[in-house]
C-alpha cells in the first residue's frame, strides 16, 4: 500500500503538558519532562477509507492540564505525497502560540521524493515550553544590582547559529568568482547582467 512517511520531534518542559502526533490506525503522546524525542508516523492507504481516497490526516494537538491549547492539521496524499487541506501549508502561517503559561513553537516541511540529500518523509517539530518572555526582567529587575550594570557587560543568549561560525567562510565565497560564476550559469537573467559587466567572460 502507498504510504508518506512524517518524522515528529517533540520537546516538553511544562509539567502537564502533552503533544499528540496521529495519523489514521496511528497515534503517539509525549508528555515525558525535557526530554526530545523523534519518532516516525505513516499517512498509509492502508487505514484510509474509500477504494480512490489516497488522502490522509496528518495532525499534531497539544494540550496543557486537560485543556486544548492548539490543535494544527494537514491533509497528506498516500500516493503522491502532495498536501490537501492545512493550517500548516506555508511557513509564514505557522506562527507560535502564546499562552500566560506556556509557548508552543511548531513548524511543518513538505518533503519531496528525498533527492540530494533530502528527507523523503515530512518533518513536523513541536516544543512547549514555559513562557520565558520576561526573562529579562526577571534575571535583571529594576533597582538589582544587574540593572545597574552597563548593557555590555551582559551575557544574553542570541539567535541559533550566531558565533557557532566565523565569516572566513563567506568572506571566501563572495571574495572568488565561483558565485558569480554559479548564478550566470543557473540564472539567464544574472547571466546576461555578468556578460555586460564582463564582456570577456567565457
Amino acid at each position: 500500500m502507498p504510504s508518506k512517511g512524517i518524522d515528529c520531534y517533540s520537546f516538553v518542559a511544562v509539567p502537564g503538558s502533552q503533544v499528540e502526533f496521529s495519523v489514521p490506525g496511528s497515534a503517539i503522546v509525549r508528555n515525558q519532562l525535557r526530554a526530545f524525542a523523534k519518532d516516525h508516523l505513516e499517512v498509509d492507504k492502508a487505514h484510509i477509507k474509500g477504494p480512490f481516497n489516497f488522502s490522509g490526516t496528518f495532525s499534531f494537538k497539544v494540550s496543557h492540564n486537560g485543556g486544548e491549547v492548539t490543535n494544527q492539521s494537514v491533509e497528506i496524499n498516500a500516493l503522491t505525497g502532495s498536501l490537501g487541506a492545512s493550517t500548516m501549508t506555508a511557513m509564514e502561517n505557522q506562527i507560535s502560540i502564546i499562552t500566560n503559561d506556556i509557548i508552543v513553537c511548531y513548524g511543518f516541511y513538505d518533503a519531496g521524493p528525498g533527492v540530494a540529500g533530502l528527507p523523503s518523509s515530512d518533518q513536523c517539530y513541536v516544543t512547549v515550553t514555559p513562557n520565558y518572555s520576561g526573562w529579562i526582567g526577571e534575571v535583571a529587575p529594576q533597582g538589582s544590582p544587574q540593572a545597574s550594570k552597563p548593557f555590555s557587560s551582559l551575557f544574553l543568549p542570541a539567535a541559533h547559529d550566531i558565533g557557532m561560525n566565523s565569516m572566513q567562510s563567506a568572506d571566501a565565497v563572495l571574495g572568488s568568482k565561483a558565485l558569480v560564476d554559479f548564478l550566470a550559469q543557473n540564472n539567464p537573467v544574472f547571466e546576461k547582467i555578468v556578460r555586460l559587466l564582463f564582456p570577456y567572460t567565457p
